[in-house]
């Protein structure tokens, strides 16, 4: 039988969410280099954000810049704000960064290559702005989509997309590599557990895989192009650019040629019984749509609400697509026109496109009463959703849960004793790092997975010259329970100001790692038995760290 395809969008208006805008920050004056991978990341641990720029990487403490962004906004004409504290590490063609879900590892995408750094050390600067070890995936192609394991059992686990390969890659004090599957476009990780692979194909179907990479039941076929606008035609490009899985048998698929489906699995279809997937067509998940520009569908979602925030690379507007009690169906809602909707603002006279999308669990301000178009006591703290523009602009905005933000019993959503258990007290960064290639000698290799029979020396701090023989790798060491764990107390309202202790707001506060030395950078040239190509970039130069004014760290 036939899979069903549903024609009709499933609209849903609300009035019980909406976005308040706090703010945006302008972390730099160019823009962005067009791509697929995510520019922004959100330490949600430590509560520190980094987004990428044609330079490298800027790093900000969330706390004081909303608190920048929302003085600036604030004003008789909101302005956006330029001098909020932050800091720059020098890393030149990156192409996208991700926090591990434990918050100690940053990945960064630099052409075929990627650069771990120990969050610890990037967050203190006192780091020399080198990974602490780096693996080359392709010597031809560019990383088009990277993710860490979203569970803290398999939070050493990164998937990586370059051209039709994916590579799940073990990341402790150096790297493994678990295993890698050729023929697919994209991925995503299953929600929670974190136990599944969900993979894309050029043919539109879908393809599930153990974290062993064992193919797991049968594919799912792409949806039928019966009676269907105009496209949706027979020459449409069905590739799976993006997937999201939403739920154990849900998943939101964007194909090639700017159509979306809502997919929804039934159990008999797992079961490889003869029971057809349904297909919802979701036309308005990314409207304003433009040919112009390269595809993919940047989403992040809040488990406890069932709600998901999505954004393309191709267009200018943001959308939710949730699932309320009882409605058992995820729905497009459409929140008020009047404020309650966010977007990308214009660049000057140009549109702006999503470059990245990150969400803060860490807040530790109560949403105002008047921002909530309802009576009563301030809601809450609640997640900020972080827009980073093709203009290099972040724009900031409250995600508000007016409907379960009361009185009541919402344990449901989240809410016990007056604040949300998924949002957390940001922890104080420690000053030590658990992994061996941070504290001990130089010793621990990753290898070069383009290369199988050559390897590349993992970066360390106390050595900056570091001897760059080729070894086979050595067994992965994970990080000590006392450091790798983390108990984050639930936010109360007894914590409202815990967020903004470490804000100065005076002069500049802009810090960088200075540029390094010729001399040094020969020192640390990784060996290599390949020329690098105009899509793979050399390996990280040692830089010395120049720390801004102390009044305005955020550290």
């Amino acid at each position: 039988s036939a899979a069903a395809l549903l024609m009709a969008d499933d609209l849903l208006e609300t009035e019980d969410f909406r976005f308040n805008k706090l703010g945006e920050l302008v972390v730099c004056k160019e823009p962005q280099v067009e791509g697929r991978l995510n520019r922004i990341t959100v330490d949600n641990v430590f509560g520190y954000a980094v987004a990428t720029t044609p330079a490298g990487l800027t790093v900000f403490k969330l706390a004081d810049a909303v608190f920048s962004a929302r003085e600036k906004w604030a004003q008789a004409e909101p302005q956006p704000c330029e001098d909020f504290p932050r800091w720059n590490v020098a890393l030149p063609g990156v192409l996208g960064v991700q926090f591990s879900s434990d918050g100690l590892t940053l990945a960064a995408a630099v052409g075929g290559e990627i650069r771990f750094f120990d969050s610890r050390s990037i967050l203190h600067k006192n780091t020399d702005g080198r990974p602490f070890v780096s693996v080359t995936v392709s010597t031809t192609e560019k990383i088009s989509d990277l993710a860490w394991n979203p569970s803290q059992e398999h939070c050493d686990l990164l998937g990586v997309m370059v051209g039709s390969k994916f590579t799940l890659v073990k990341v402790t004090d150096s790297c493994s590599v678990v295993g890698s599957v050729d023929g697919y476009t994209c991925f995503a990780w299953s929600r929670g557990k974190g136990k599944a692979i969900q993979l894309g194909k050029a043919d539109g179907s879908l393809a599930q895989f153990t974290l062993e990479l064992k193919l797991k039941g049968h594919p799912l076929a792409h949806p039928p192009l019966g009676a269907v606008p105009s496209y949706f035609a027979a020459d449409s490009d069905r590739t799976v650019t993006t997937v999201v899985w939403l739920e154990q048998l849900t998943f939101v698929v964007r194909h090639g040629s700017g159509y979306n489906t809502l997919s929804v699995l039934s159990n008999g279809f797992l079961a490889k019984e003869n029971k057809q997937p349904e297909h919802h067509i979701l036309s308005e998940l990314s409207d304003n749509y433009t040919e112009d520009r390269e595809e993919r569908l940047f989403s992040s979602i809040v488990p406890e609400w069932n709600l998901g925030v999505y954004c393309s690379t191709n267009s200018n507007q943001v959308s939710v697509l949730g699932k309320y009690p009882g409605s058992g169906k995820w729905q497009l809602w459409l929140m008020d026109e009047a404020g309650g909707r966010a977007d990308f603002p214009l660049a000057g006279d140009a549109d702006s496109y999503a470059a990245g999308l990150a969400i803060d669990l860490t807040s530790t301000l109560p949403v105002e009463g008047k921002k909530t178009s309802r009576d009563g006591p301030p809601l809450p703290p609640s997640p900020n959703v972080l827009l980073y523009g093709t203009d290099s602009r972040v724009s900031l905005y409250e995600l508000v849960n007016i409907k379960h933000g009361g009185s009541g019993d919402f344990s449901a959503f989240g809410l016990v004793g007056g604040s949300y258990t998924f949002m957390k007290i940001p922890q104080p960064v420690p000053r030590d790092g658990a992994r061996k290639s941070i504290l001990n000698p130089p010793g621990d290799r990753c290898r070069n997975l383009a290369n199988p029979y050559h390897t590349c020396t993992a970066y360390c701090q106390t050595s900056v010259g570091a001897d760059t023989a080729s070894v086979a790798p050595s067994a992965s060491t994970a990080p000590s329970a006392s450091s790798a764990s983390h108990t984050t107390p639930s936010l109360g309202f007894g914590g409202v100001a815990a967020g903004y202790g470490g804000f100065g707001g005076a002069g500049s506060a802009v810090g960088s790692f200075a540029a390094p030395s010729s001399t040094a950078t020969a020192a640390a040239t990784t060996t290599s038995m390949f020329k690098p190509t105009s899509n793979s970039m050399p390996a990280a130069a040692p830089s010395s760290f120049t720390a801004p004014p102390s009044s305005s760290s955020g550290g």
